[in-house]
């Protein structure tokens, strides 16, 4: 059974903020524990995830994302901590408002550069630069160094049992989420990664690996320093918004990630978009979906296809009003007749090697077995 989730949407509205002319998704509850956005490129999913920041966020790190909006509108209801939340922001010639008094301290987004980690700097100046929206406002990434915060807590260890016993657990959960990475150690200044039996550094290990440590690591040092009480990542609370959630991660965990994610922050509500129907495969149980679209008449919209993912395998969700691609056929593929019936790969490899063994056997006068021939 899902979790119910300290801080949710609950109702998005966005009205005339760059290509979107108007949208209102409603029915979000704090039951939902993903939600995902796909669509093609250019129709408006990074503006989307855009105008939902700074409906939570306000417009402080906007930058030129709202110059020459005229008659902007857009409005968050949130569920925090129990309580009903509106922040809207308001934003036109004679009326620049936002009706939230700070931003709010649980909510993180992630634009799809999430290779860039600041310096190695003390954790005031860091807190002094950026704040957690911004990666995905101004698209620089340039996240928060967890390697920096690890060397932190371990000078603090020592003297705190609590940082001692937090730090594990940072270390535990930065694992699990890594594919290929067995340890983690920080060796002098350096944090190693023992990758496929390899001792890597930060700068050393695979992109895929470092986007995750990059975006994880910030995750963990913003919720931490927001609610200092916790020891366990599993208790941190909040909203993450991650745009090409897919971004430099092999298909193979693409799948696992919303999962592991998941179980590394239960009481995380995620909110994503994704080129790649993979990612959807791995989605908890109450995910929602939705598809991005855009004509030049009624510029971006968003819809609720009501598609189960649960019950459809890649190919038929690729054909799924989620994705729409009309054939899953290669381009060099010239005969119908040729193709494989089979899903799996495996399967496709036995029947070659039986054909081949059955086209053997009957150049010969040996009779062909009749199990080859059956089923």
């Amino acid at each position: 059974m899902t979790k119910t989730l300290p801080y949710a949407l609950q109702k998005i509205e966005i009205d005339s903020f760059q290509c979107i002319k108007k949208i209102c998704i409603r029915d979000l509850t704090n039951r939902t524990p993903w939600i995902f956005f796909v669509g093609e490129n250019g129709v408006g999913k990074t503006v989307f995830l855009q105008a939902l920041t700074i409906g939570v966020c306000g417009p402080k790190n906007a930058g030129n994302l709202l110059q020459g909006q005229e008659d902007c509108r857009i409005s968050i209801h949130l569920l925090a901590q129990g309580k009903e939340k509106t922040n809207t922001v308001v934003w036109h010639e004679e009326i620049r408002a936002w009706s939230g008094v700070e931003r709010p301290a649980y909510y993180c987004a992630y634009g799809p550069s999430r290779l860039e980690i600041q310096g190695d700097r003390s954790l005031g100046q860091e807190r002094e630069d950026i704040d957690p929206e911004n990666s995905l406002l101004d698209q620089r990434g340039n996240l928060r160094n967890i390697e920096r915060w690890i060397k932190d807590e371990k000078l603090e260890e020592n003297l705190n049992p609590k940082v001692s016993v937090r730090l594990g657990n940072v270390i535990r959960h930065l694992i699990r989420l890594m594919p290929n990475v067995s340890e983690i150690r920080l060796e002098g200044k350096r944090l190693l990664f023992r990758e496929k039996g390899y001792w890597a550094n930060i700068n050393e290990i695979a992109s895929g690996h470092k986007a995750i440590l990059a975006m994880a690591g910030d995750i963990l040092i913003r919720l931490f320093e927001r609610q200092p009480e916790e020891t366990e990542p599993e208790n941190l609370r909040g909203i993450v918004v991650i745009d090409e959630l897919d971004v430099h991660i092999h298909p193979v965990y693409q799948r696992e990630f919303p999962k592991l994610l998941s179980r590394a922050f239960p009481l995380v509500q995620f909110i994503c978009s994704t080129h790649s129907p993979i990612p959807l495969l791995g989605a908890p149980e109450d995910s929602r979906f939705f598809v991005v679209e855009r004509d030049e008449v009624n510029g971006t919209e968003v819809r609720d296809v009501g598609v189960d993912v649960r019950r459809l395998h890649p190919n038929a969700l690729l054909t799924s009003p989620l994705f729409n691609l009309e054939s899953l056929f290669s381009e060099s593929l010239k005969d119908y007749a040729d193709i494989d019936p089979e899903d799996d790969y495996d399967k496709i490899r036995e029947r070659r090697i039986l054909e081949e063994k059955i086209e053997k056997a009957s150049q010969t006068d040996n009779p062909i077995p009749k199990d080859w021939t059956e089923g």
